[in-house]
Formats: structure tokens, sequence, C-alpha cells
């Protein structure tokens, strides 16, 4: 079975940081957030992944995994989605390349679960039932936020609401699924995909293929979504807790007299100045200088950052190349600009 990533969207809701760098290769602990994904992919039996983007990310997207492929035994395609039409079209963007596929798994290269639940997926769908499309499934409370699932009373999937403002349903749709290629093909294939009113990509399957056979499995895990910036803080917590370690390049120098309380990570080169603090779940980029008696708590400063001296940053991003003053006070902020007094109070910056 082959593996569809989709990385094609927009992301205009993790500006500032994607106004530079496509948010599936943000940097988290060092590696692109999409490298996790494909790397829990290596960990099943896929070995060919087809990455679905747009056309403004593909260089870079591909100069960014273009050793990683090989390295974790993945064979990389990469597919362009030329106008930005949901999932559901960006996956009709690769059928070329899942013809000889009877079932394919589709994965939302912007979302990241806690443990493998790519390979969970795969272990329970049941090959034998001849299933229409095959999804992970969990329980929300925010339902505006997902696509929600009702259940016929035979335990078939009835029908996918986006997003409803109100709803008795509880089962949310993830961003891991698995998809009967001739039928979903057949399904979209005449469909004219309107901007701004997508609907989720098994949808399709169940408005035209009646009765379609489509079922779920209930994934009882945490996962992050990368919506906004301050979900990057969210994933590496996530990582970092799996890895249940810190991550310290042999490059980065500790002052003596710094404390870094693990788990934590720090990149190449990285540079922690006398007193400073590095507390749990925070990560220090590549080239970033750490200050004197400075504090990094539960955040992530992004590659070739300064970080003056007597510094607090909690729970916040600063991105990369930031230059950041002696005595700033960050909590709960996306640092992308020098902060400023005048503005200090709403964006939770102080000086």
């Amino acid at each position: 079975m082959k593996g569809v990533v989709l990385a094609a969207g927009q992301g205009k809701r993790m500006q500032p940081i994607s106004e530079t760098l496509p948010k599936e290769i943000i940097p988290v602990l060092g590696r692109p957030f999409l490298f996790y994904i494909l790397k829990r992919l290596h960990e099943t039996k896929i070995r060919e992944v087809i990455i679905v983007t747009a056309p403004w990310k593909e260089k870079t997207i591909k100069e960014c995994f273009e050793n990683d492929g090989a390295q974790l035994g993945l064979k990389l395609q990469y597919v362009i989605q030329r106008e930005a039409l949901g999932p559901a079209h960006a996956i009709l963007c690769a059928r070329n390349l899942l013809r000889d596929q009877e079932y394919f798994l589709v994965q939302y290269g912007d979302s990241l679960a806690e443990g493998n639940i790519q390979k969970e997926t795969l272990e329970r769908f049941p090959l034998e039932e001849h299933l229409d499309a095959f999804l992970t499934l969990r329980v929300v409370e925010d339902t505006k936020r997902y696509g929600m699932v009702r259940l016929r009373n035979d335990g078939f999937v009835a029908e996918v609401e986006e997003k409803p403002m109100e709803t008795k349903e509880k089962l949310g749709v993830m961003g891991t699924f698995i998809l009967n290629t001739e039928k979903y093909m057949s399904s979209v294939e005449q469909e004219q995909f309107i901007q701004g009113r997508e609907r989720f990509p098994a949808d399709y399957v169940l408005r035209k293929q009646a009765p379609a056979r489509v079922k779920g499995w209930v994934y009882a895990g945490s996962r992050i979504d990368l919506g906004t910036p301050l979900d990057v803080i969210s994933a590496q917590r996530m990582l970092l807790k799996e890895q249940n370690a810190s991550t310290v390049e042999r490059t980065a120098h500790i002052h003596e007299s710094a404390q870094v309380n693990a788990p934590v990570f720090i990149g190449r080169n990285a540079v922690i100045g006398p007193l400073s603090v590095i507390s749990e779940y925070s990560s220090i980029g590549n080239n970033t200088i750490i200050g004197q008696r400075t504090r990094i708590d539960a955040s992530c400063i992004m590659d070739d950052c300064r970080v003056g001296d007597d510094c607090v940053i909690h729970n916040s991003v600063v991105v990369p190349k930031m230059q950041v003053k002696n005595k700033t006070c960050l909590s709960n902020a996306v640092l992308a600009e020098p902060p400023h007094p005048a503005v200090a109070n709403s964006a939770g910056v102080s000086v």
C-alpha cells in the first residue's frame, strides 16, 4: 500500500512563521515537522509515499527531503495541486500514481498524533471486509473544528458533517485514513470543487457510493494539528515526552553555571550563557545564542536567534533570526519582530 501525504495547504493561520517556511517543514526539535510523519510511515509496511504539495512549496520541500527519503527507506514522489481546492481535490491530483493500488493510506501533513497512528490504522484495517474507506476517529469536545461522524445502526459510517455549529455526535474524523482507490476516484473525478466549500474526502464516497461501506476505529491518544504558531510548542512537548530524554548536539556549548532540565532539545552550535535556565520541553535552535541569566520555559527558540541577558520567555515561539533585547519578557507569544513597548500588553510582550 502507498501513502499519500497532503502538504498543499496555504498555512494562513500559521503566520508569521509560514510567511517564510511551509508549515510542514517548520523545525521541531531540529527536524522538519513532516519528518516525523515520514518516520512513522516508515515504521509501517509502506515504502512509497506521494507528497501532494502546492507550486510555491514544491522546491523547498523537495530540497528539505532530498536525502531523508532514502535514509528512511522511503521512495518519495511529488504531485502538484495547482489550485487550493482542499484535501479531496489534492488526493485526486495523485490518481495517476495510485492506479496500481487497491487501497492507499492518506495522512494530513500538518497533523501528528501520539504514538504511531498510521501503523495502528493499518493493523486495524479489516481488508477482508472490502470497505470503501476506513477512518480514524476521536472523541472531541469542540465539534466546530472537526468533521463529525454519524454512524448507522449497523456500525457503518452514515455521514461526515463538516464542522457543524451544533450536533449530538461526539466522534470527529482525524487526518489519517484509508481509501479504496477505485471507489474514491470514481466518486470525485466529476466533482466541481469550489474553494472554501470542501468536504472531508471520505464524505464524497459516502454521497456517491450508496450504500457505502465505510467504517472507522476510535483513537484514544492526543494529537497536534499545526493550526497556529503556538502549536509548535505542543508538538515539541509531545515528541520530547515520547523520547523521554534530551537531545544536545555535540557542537552545542552550555556554560558550566547554566541549568538544563530534561527533556529539552539544544541544536548545533547553540550557546547557553552563564546562569541561564533551559526548562523542560524547551528547544533551542541551531546557531542560537542565549545570554546570561535568561530563563527559557517550555518555549521554542528557532535557528539563528540571539536572546539577550535577563530575559524570561515562557510558552512562546521565537522565529528564526530574531534578535531579542535584554530584559525582554514573553508569555504565550509569538515573536516575529522586535517587541515594542507600545504593543506590550496586547502582544503578551514586555520590555
